[in-house]
């Protein structure tokens, strides 16, 4: 099997699906589905280059990707998202010919089924990826990104959500912030009260990656550089008028840094509570939590719950799965019987709006501290 990466080269038009909604309305569609095209045939032709075969020889592809990643993708107008009630007029689970999509070559391409407006493609076939629909006990699955989608499945029901977490625990919006490449502080710990911490190819460090700042954030508050206000009272240093503390000689978390982390991992952790609210259901009940998505891949579980990112009560049963939402996808691709009942159960889910959630504000606001 081959494999590649590559950042969105959308972000150029803006960090936030909601920007980039906009940057389509204004008339730019053509370029933001150029631009990930483009993108996304230069992977095509690393990986048929290394596997030695011609992409002319391809029969079939599958992408997955958020429910505006995929109006985007196939110029498909998203006026309907970008206002309350904010809804979807097309849910996929439609094939096209990928010259049509804009590709130099014809294939069959398949793009899932979204659940809803910002619950999408990249859930469903991460859902199926967990394997949490085959078991007889209530699962939770989280994707981390941008955009926190989560999904409840509980008594032969699912239920999901998604909220709006921010770029900071992709690196983005962070004051020395990197994706993981070498060189970026993947992790970070507490020895003695001094910071100690490594980096992607055990490289020079230049910057902090999303698994690196969720253990800043962690270590900072052992070793009470930063209260649980999220106030940072012991800086090392001042940089551009803000307290700052040093992580390595040219990387460093400022206090807007970690002010950032605070409205992310709120934003999670109360979707997640709210989940479990709507359906009845405690921490304690739940016997699977898998963590999801490219990011979700590297997190120390338990910074992530030190900081609140998620109840510190599902640690033990936490499950890292990885990009889940591309192992889907592959197995749809290998294995087009599988989505009978995938969309079955997608068809029958309840998407949970949590802008219109009292609850939701209530844990949100509640969660922004950390715990002392």
């Amino acid at each position: 099997m081959c494999a590649t990466v590559a950042a969105n080269p959308q972000s150029a038009y803006g960090a936030f699906v909601m920007t980039r909604i906009g940057v389509s309305l204004a008339g730019q569609s053509d370029i933001l589905q150029q631009c990930v095209v483009k993108s996304i045939e230069a992977m095509i032709d690393r990986m048929t280059g290394d596997c030695r075969i011609d992409k002319s020889n391809i029969d079939g592809m599958v992408m997955t990707g958020n429910t505006t990643m995929l109006y985007l993708l196939t110029r498909r107008n998203p006026e309907t998202l970008s206002h309350a009630p904010f809804s979807a007029d097309c849910l996929f689970d439609m094939e096209y010919d990928a010259r049509d999509i804009g590709f130099s070559f014809s294939a069959k391409c398949y793009l899932p089924k979204c659940i809803a407006a910002f619950v999408g493609a990249d859930i469903s076939t991460a859902i199926l990826a967990s394997g949490m629909l085959d078991q007889n006990e209530t699962a939770l699955l989280v994707d981390f990104g941008t955009n926190g989608e989560m999904a409840l499945w509980h008594e032969g029901k699912l239920l999901c959500c998604a909220t709006a977490a921010g770029p900071a625990f992709e690196g983005a919006q962070i004051e020395c912030g990197c994706h993981g490449i070498p060189g970026a502080v993947d992790h970070i710990w507490v020895e003695e009260k001094r910071l100690n911490y490594h980096t992607i190819g055990e490289a020079e460090a230049a910057g902090i990656c999303g698994s690196g700042i969720i253990d800043a954030v962690a270590a900072l508050l052992e070793n009470d550089t930063v209260d649980e206000t999220g106030r940072m009272v012991l800086p090392d240093l001042e940089i551009n008028g803000q307290s700052a503390a040093k992580i390595a000689t040219a990387v460093y978390v400022t206090q807007k840094d970690i002010r950032s982390v605070q409205l992310a991992k709120s934003a999670i952790c109360a979707g997640v509570r709210t989940l479990l609210h709507v359906t009845g259901v405690s921490v304690f009940q739940v016997k699977a939590f898998y963590i999801a998505g490219g990011f979700g891949s590297f997190i120390d579980l338990k910074s992530a719950a030190a900081i609140g990112l998620f109840p510190a009560e599902m640690i033990d049963v936490a499950r890292v799965i990885g990009n889940a939402a591309e192992t889907g996808a592959a197995m749809l691709l290998q294995d087009q019987s599988l989505l009978h009942d995938l969309n079955s159960t997608l068809n029958g889910a309840v998407a949970i709006d949590l802008s219109a959630n009292h609850y939701f504000m209530d844990q949100y606001v509640e969660g922004m501290c950390f715990q002392s």
